[in-house]
This record gives C-alpha cells, sequence and structure tokens, in this order.
C-alpha cells in the first residue's frame, strides 16, 4: 500500500469518526434540549466513553465531558432519588417521558434535513468547485 493510499484511508477513517461524534453530539443535544424544555435537571451529558479526557461543569449543575472513545454518548437526567424533588424525570408524566425520549430522533431528523438539503429547497445547485460531494443534479449526493 502507498503512503498516498494510506493517507486516503486515515483521513477518511477520521472524516467518518468526526462525523458519527457530530451525529452523535446532535442526538444527546435533542435530549438535553428536550428535558430541560420539562424542567428536568441533567445531571452529565458526556460524548465519547471510557476515561474522561475532558470535563467542565456550568451553572445549570450539568457536567459536561469527552471521552477518550469516540462514536458514543449519553446524558444522566436526574432521578427523584437524588433530591430534586418533583422536577425529576422519573416523576414526570409519561407524555413529557415520551417527548424527552422523541426528541432525540427528532434532532437527528432535524440534522438531516438542515444544511445538507438546503440547496435542493432553495433551487440553486451548489459550486461543485466549493462542495465536492455535489451531484451534477441540483442536489446533494
Amino acid at each position: 500500500m502507498s503512503a498516498t493510499t494510506l493517507a486516503h484511508v486515515a483521513g477518511g477513517a477520521v472524516a467518518v469518526v468526526l462525523v458519527a461524534n457530530l451525529l452523535v453530539l446532535v442526538h444527546e443535544l435533542g435530549h438535553l434540549l428536550a428535558a430541560r424544555a420539562f424542567g428536568v435537571p441533567v445531571r452529565r451529558f458526556a460524548v465519547g466513553f471510557g476515561p474522561v479526557l475532558l470535563r467542565r461543569a456550568y451553572r445549570r449543575g450539568t457536567e459536561w465531558t469527552l471521552g477518550l472513545l469516540p462514536l458514543s454518548g449519553w446524558i444522566a437526567c436526574c432521578g427523584g432519588d437524588e433530591g430534586v424533588g418533583d422536577a425529576a424525570y422519573d416523576r414526570r408524566g409519561p407524555a413529557a417521558r415520551a417527548l424527552v425520549v422523541a426528541a432525540r430522533p427528532a434532532a437527528n431528523a432535524l440534522a438531516a434535513e438542515g444544511p445538507p438539503a438546503g440547496p435542493c429547497r432553495s433551487g440553486r445547485a451548489p459550486r461543485r468547485s466549493a462542495c465536492p460531494w455535489a451531484c451534477s443534479s441540483r442536489c446533494w449526493c
């Protein structure tokens, strides 16, 4: 295998990991935003698993972490046994809990219909020089 081929394979692998992590981030943000919309405290928002590389806590009490191994993510909503009272996830009604859970795939669907579909809706095809992955048709591949 030549050095050029190896570089292309490595670059492709890095691109797959970055895009997958972006999707994980969007997926989990949908869950986080829905939980916050219903007043459910979120203890932890994590992208990646394994040993924590970066950790940051903000005003709302959510700890944001980045794990060593990519391609995973999760959030931890506070439960009734954590002293948050009626704001706990398990004390919300079935409709609120269902909406918090459903927000994750909804965020994925919105991300898929967002920027990539923009040129299709505008009626203008992206320039091939600026967007090499665009089809010759008036939409993205």
